[in-house]
């Protein structure tokens, strides 16, 4: 079914329609929303004021417009036109994130991990769908021998980070390691971030964020963001 010129008819039901359909400019005032099931919706332009909510955009089914202007935009999966890139992923669908000013956080023990704040929790729209794993992190340290940064969801570690720090005399500054993609699958998943000192833990020798001048800087945070995009 193909339309030409502009439609400005608020009271179409896009849902009553079979098979793909073609539009050249289309202007609605209100919301649309669409399941797009197996059928195509093609424009030339789109301006939405209100919501645009579809099931998916691009793949089975699958709304095509070179131009896309809506006050809200809602959608469970954004595939590129050319399709997922190998080892890669389509549009973010959600972002979340977690601050923590706690400074000079230390080893609990010599060789053994300890959690540092802060954790971040997400839940998947989709169990298909990949995390990106942002960390915004720093530490002084000093004579601890082998140091450890890992990343964990929940008891599964994902990844690990390692380097030395052997100077009685100079103090290292240390940026945290950042930066992973995982794909948890379904359910709500809690990722988090440990450190780890070979010796001479003392909370004199590895400080995790820092203190610095001031223990009291409320704006010195470590901050942890999870993004959720298709795959």
């Amino acid at each position: 079914m193909t339309f030409k010129g502009d439609i400005r008819d608020q009271t179409l039901d896009l849902n009553s329609w079979d098979g793909n359909s073609t539009f050249d400019n289309v202007y609605i005032s209100g919301d649309l929303h669409y399941d797009f099931e197996d059928q195509d919706l093609t424009f030339k332009s789109l301006n939405v004021t209100g919501a645009l909510t579809a099931t998916t955009i691009v793949n089975s089914g699958y709304l095509e417009t070179p131009s896309i202007k809506a006050s809200e935009l809602r959608v469970d999966k954004i595939i590129p036109t050319a399709g997922v890139p190998t080892g890669g992923g389509g549009g973010v669908i959600q972002m979340v994130s977690a601050t923590n000013n706690t400074t000079n956080q230390t080893p609990s023990g010599n060789q053994v991990w300890t959690d540092v704040n802060p954790s971040c929790s997400i839940t998947m729209t989709a169990d298909t769908n990949k995390v990106l794993v942002l960390f915004s992190g720093s530490a002084a340290i000093e004579s601890v021998g082998n140091t450890g940064f890992r990343l964990l969801r929940g008891s599964t570690v994902l990844t690990e980070w390692w380097g030395y720090t052997y100077n009685n005399t100079k103090w290292l500054y240390v940026t945290a390691p950042s930066g992973w993609v995982d794909t948890p699958g379904a359910g709500t998943h809690t990722y988090k971030y440990q450190i780890y000192a070979n010796s001479t833990y003392a909370s004199t020798l590895f400080h995790f964020n820092y203190a610095g001048a001031s223990s009291a800087n409320s704006v010195q945070k470590v901050m942890m963001i999870l993004q959720e995009f298709s795959a």
